[in-house]
């Protein structure tokens, strides 16, 4: 089942069952547009979607909106945030939450509500997470996490928003603002080393026993870090999206060796995120 925010647009989850029905361990935001599709799998293959439904949440008349949502307790439901929730000014951010009973991994998904776009599925087995690099500070953002168990993916939470608080002057003992230091006189810039554009991807191309598979791929003059995107072609979603500083990733979770895969990466470097370069297909071979 496939559960589409079409005022994100973004998809909240796509949830694997047994059952015709299933009831989110969240709710839904009232506010929003809501589209949802289903499809069946049988004889070891996944058969197509039908065509999207639409839907709304209302709020019973007198129902405050404000009322806070009742924490799940770990292993009922998702994982619940801790920080960064509201404000931070921590740049990058330590992304944490509450243990669920039963994980051996968690995603974390970073939104830019701003650019309307994921910045990261980040994959991990503890209950924190801090990325390499900042985030924009003009930007909103959104996060939520999932947990893994032995019954597999869960269901992802609601969305919480922080922003990244730019720093102040701080004052003197006088009570003014600090005086800046005097600019120096400009010294002409060190000519670099122009990235000759994104990495070339190494491997996995074409088939591949390993699973999980190690991505490789080349290095890219002056990046400082990478980011790894991985779609799966059979369910039409992104796997993860992982900032490395190395040109080497290997995921904690093996890969379904009945999808198709591709893959793309992007560096990073003083002037900021290259362009991705063009996927490449794998697939994972028994």
């Amino acid at each position: 089942m496939a559960l589409y925010d079409g005022t994100d647009m973004a998809y909240e989850f796509l949830q694997t069952t047994a059952g015709t029905s299933f009831t989110p361990a969240q709710g839904l935001d009232p506010a929003h547009a809501w589209r949802w599709k289903v499809r069946a799998r049988t004889g070891g293959a996944w058969g197509p979607f039908g065509a999207f439904v639409s839907f709304t949440v209302t709020v019973p008349i007198g129902t405050p909106t404000d009322t806070p949502v009742a924490t799940s307790t770990p292993g009922s439901g998702p994982p619940q945030q801790i920080a960064p929730i509201g404000s931070t000014s921590d740049n990058p951010p330590s992304f944490e939450w509450t243990a669920v009973t039963g994980a051996t991994s968690y995603q974390m998904a970073l939104y830019d509500a701003t650019d309307k776009a994921y910045e990261f599925l980040q994959i991990t087995s503890g209950t924190m997470f801090t990325p390499l690099q900042g985030l924009d500070p003009a930007h909103s953002w959104r996060w939520k996490a999932r947990a893994r168990t032995a019954s597999g993916w869960g269901a992802f939470g609601a969305f919480v928003n922080f922003n990244i608080a730019e720093p102040t002057a701080t004052a003197t003992a006088s009570g003014t603002p600090d005086t800046p230091s005097p600019t120096p006189t400009p010294v002409p810039p060190t000519p670099t080393v122009t990235p000759g554009g994104p990495p070339q991807q190494i491997a996995p191309i074409g088939s591949t026993s390993d699973n999980p598979p190690t991505f490789e791929w080349t290095a890219v003059a002056g990046a400082t870090s990478y980011q790894l995107a991985l779609y799966d072609g059979t369910d039409m979603a992104y796997e993860f999206l992982e900032i490395t500083s190395d040109t080497m990733f290997t995921p904690i979770q093996a890969l379904d060796p009945g999808h198709a895969w591709r893959w793309k990466v992007r560096a990073r470097t003083g002037s900021g995120w290259g362009p991705f370069g063009k996927f490449v297909g794998f697939d994972i071979t028994g």
